[in-house]
């Protein structure tokens, strides 16, 4: 059956490392990149234009400030689901979105869908400070309940809008 899968694949420990992630889940700004109010940035420069906006605090520093003392600011995760042919794109972005919104209200998040591969995802690199300067830090029970939370959503989206069936 369907099975909602989280994974923190990796972390930006300063802003070069950050951009460069944001590259890869673009594809070169070739994919749309998407806040956490489901906000559309398109192409190099909007991308490039939220990015900015992203570390509106500089609380991700450039390479040069972090020598000797580099810590993670941004987490990198990866969002799924098994059996995910019946799924639509839109849903999956609508209950990640909705999911990291939830559990990590004021901590800016960006997500890019990946279609192209064998088992659709989305990745979400979620900013560790929150805009009011305190840092998360994400244990095992967070993801599990980010999972059970994100599986919710996910159900929660489909049924709505699947048409009815006539009770007989």
């Amino acid at each position: 059956g369907k099975e909602a899968v989280i994974k923190i694949t990796g972390s930006s420990k300063n802003l070069d490392v950050f951009k460069k992630h944001i590259e890869y889940i673009t594809r070169d700004y070739e994919l749309p990149l998407y806040d956490n109010d489901g906000n559309k940035y398109e192409g190099k420069d909007e991308i490039k234009d939220y990015i900015d906006m992203y570390n509106f605090d500089n609380a991700i520093p450039d390479y040069d400030k972090t020598l000797n003392k580099e810590r993670r600011e941004v987490l990198n995760f990866i969002f799924s689901m098994k059996e995910h042919h019946t799924t639509p794109k839109d849903k999956l972005m609508e209950a990640v979105i909705k999911s990291v919104k939830e559990k990590y209200p004021d901590n800016p998040a960006c997500f890019s869908f990946h279609g192209d591969t064998d088992n659709p995802h989305i990745h979400c690199d979620l900013k560790i400070q929150d805009i009011n300067g305190k840092r998360i830090d994400v244990k095992i029970a967070d993801l599990h309940k980010l999972r059970q939370d994100y599986a919710k959503n996910l159900r929660d989206l489909l049924l709505y809008h699947l048409p009815l069936q006539p009770l007989h």
